[in-house]
């Protein structure tokens, strides 16, 4: 590794410590649309800890300002506006904002629990947002009348409904209150929750009415109703609106093979290229329907896979159950057809093993069959790791954790080798808890140091929120005193860095003087910088101006690293009050820093 490297490495840990906390605090919003400016900027979290704080109550009796782990309000009677609180904001102006931020974050059921209670004297515009809101967390949860219930609240709300009948439906905003698109939008809510109950009459009922208020209709909610209509079996009614999809989306090419105008080998192909070019869910509903006119059970049961893996929970149109039948149903089929006989558990998994590379799938419905009904307990944890692995070489995480999850009974429990595998495939799905919970506990695998899994186990518990497996991790690698090599210290330096930015820094000292005495000269400098950055952030100013001094003065010849450790030892030195020794380092940046900003601040600094 060159020079140059081993100093971007340094400087990239050096300068990614946490700042002090005065920093952090220096800008602390409280009005709402500062909030709301949280929200767009996607810190859905951050913006709902704030509302937490500052939301005011209502003296009409609106549930007060809540927590999210439902804690009482702190501090502020309802009606009054807590300190700092924009008082311009009505409590309902909130409350449709932290409505908003709850349904983000898929905390439906939270929604509807303060939904219970709104106030009863809801102004007419208050009652149409907040009950609309309700009524797209209780679609979302699969409660479909709540979901009507909530949108007719809104609909039908005091001072709207006396509006002509023709133009309201037609979505024309009526008086001050309710919008055309709000109308349009709770419309189609209804007719999504009589689809999701399979009540298609009603569904399509709703969808004619819905074309004569709304014609012309856009693309999406034709493509929307034909598909639904394609679902519940509708085939002929889907036929009406052909001549309104547009080419080249999958339902369109759905709607064809459904009616006969399309061979299923040719929609398949057509699919697979579609695929090719862009990942969209649809393409394999597409193939879905293809294989079941073919019919072929590998094909449908590939389709069933990758539908099983849509990353949205909601968006799922099949379940894990629908799988394992699927899986079952092949593997004795195929078991005929092989002349596998019953019960034979090992001549069925060796034919599964030779099938793995060129017949994925008809492997994948072996394993998944022997991982339930095995007799031996090892071929079934074998079948099992198996499955797993050909989950991940089809890059399908979240179907393979999805299908373990939700497994019937009978399941084998994970091995060792399956957990490992589980693990990755929790990894690659972004579920790092769970990937965690599968790793607790395992031994180190083959080909890896036991430095190396600390270290990605120390990595994933940070990102996962459990600090205090990762701190204790960090403190079993600070007491090891084998030696270490160059690179070893670099990937521990990385480690500290980001112990630092989770706040643990604590930890990120301990690994960081564990590497010190084993790093070489350009990684020690940032080392030291490190730790005079980590005593920063602890107010340990003296602390902080011993470290980077001694990172600077490692410098052969003034540079870049040593004029920013000079810099920091000199604020440290100052607000610790030895206003003298501050004074040395701020001259030492006159003569030889080269930045121009370093170089205004240590003027500033001399009053100059």
């Amino acid at each position: 590794m060159t020079s140059l490297q081993y100093i971007r490495i340094g400087m990239l840990a050096c300068l990614s410590m946490h700042a002090t906390s005065a920093t952090m605090a220096a800008d602390a919003p409280d009005g709402l649309d500062a909030i709301r400016a949280l929200m767009h900027a996607g810190a859905t979290q951050l913006a709902l800890h704030r509302m937490d704080e500052l939301q005011p109550g209502d003296t009409a009796g609106a549930p007060p300002k809540g927590t999210s782990s439902g804690a009482s309000p702190k501090g502020t009677s309802s009606g009054a506006s807590p300190k700092g609180t924009s008082s311009g904001a009505p409590w309902v102006e909130w409350e449709r904002l932290r409505l908003q931020l709850l349904a983000r974050s898929n905390r439906h059921d939270e929604v509807l629990r303060r939904a219970a209670v709104f106030p009863v004297n809801l102004p007419a515009d208050a009652r149409t947002d907040l009950h609309a809101l309700a009524a797209q967390s209780a679609l979302a949860m699969g409660q479909g009348a709540a979901a009507r219930e909530y949108a007719a609240r809104a609909l039908w709300a005091p001072g709207v409904s006396s509006a002509p009948q023709e133009d309201f439906l037609r979505g024309v905003p009526q008086g001050d209150f309710l919008r055309g698109a709000q109308i349009r939008d709770l419309r189609l809510l209804v007719i999504r929750s009589y689809a999701r109950e399979s009540r298609s009459l009603e569904a399509y009922g709703s969808m004619l009415r819905f074309q004569q208020d709304y014609r012309p209709l856009t693309a999406a909610i034709v493509e929307e109703f034909v598909d639904t209509l394609l679902d519940l079996d509708r085939v002929k009614e889907a036929v009406d609106w052909l001549g309104l999809l547009e080419d080249g989306h999958p339902v369109k090419l759905r709607l064809r093979l459904l009616t006969g105008l399309i061979k299923p080998q040719e929609a398949v192909v057509q699919a697979r290229a579609a695929l090719s070019r862009a990942a969209d869910t649809g393409w394999w509903r597409v193939i879905f329907d293809a294989a079941q006119r073919q019919p072929s059970a590998v094909l449908g049961i590939e389709a069933l896979e990758h539908l099983l893996d849509a990353s949205a929970p909601q968006a799922l149109t099949v379940t894990a159950t629908q799988v394992w039948d699927a899986y079952d149903t092949l593997a004795r089929e195929s078991a005929n057809t092989h002349h596998l006989l019953a019960g034979d558990d090992s001549d069925w998994f060796e034919f599964a093993q030779r099938r793995r590379v060129a017949e994925p799938v008809l492997a994948r419905a072996y394993f998944a069959y022997l991982a339930r009904s095995a007799r031996a307990a090892p071929i079934r944890e074998g079948a099992l790791a198996q499955l797993v692995a050909g989950f991940s070489a089809a890059r399908l995480p979240r179907a393979g954790l999805r299908l373990v999850v939700a497994a019937p009974a009978g399941l084998a429990p994970p091995g060792e080798t399956a957990r490992y595998a589980l693990g990755e495939l929790a990894v690659a799905a972004g579920e790092l808890a769970r990937a965690l919970d599968y790793w607790r506990g395992l031994p180190v695998p083959a080909g890896v140091t036991v430095d190396e899994w600390s270290m990605r186990l120390a990595a994933l518990a940070l990102r996962a929120d459990r600090a205090d497996m990762a701190n204790d991790i960090a403190r079993r690698l600070s007491a090891d005193k084998l030696p270490m090599t160059s690179i070893q210290a670099q990937a521990w330096t990385v480690l500290a860095q980001q112990y630092a930015d989770y706040g643990q820094h604590d930890s990120a000292r301990l690994l960081l003087e564990r590497v010190l005495p084993h790093a070489e000269p350009l990684l020690a400098r940032a080392v030291l910088s490190g730790m005079g950055r980590l005593h920063e952030a602890r107010n340990e100013s003296l602390l902080a101006a011993d470290f980077h001094l001694r990172s600077a003065l490692r410098a052969a010849t003034p540079d870049a690293a040593a004029a920013d450790a000079r810099l920091r030892a000199g604020l440290a030195l100052a607000r610790a009050g030895l206003r003298a020794d501050a004074r040395v380092q701020f001259e030492w940046l006159l003569q030889y820093a080269k930045d121009p900003a370093q170089i205004a601040i240590a003027r500033r600094e001399l009053g100059r």
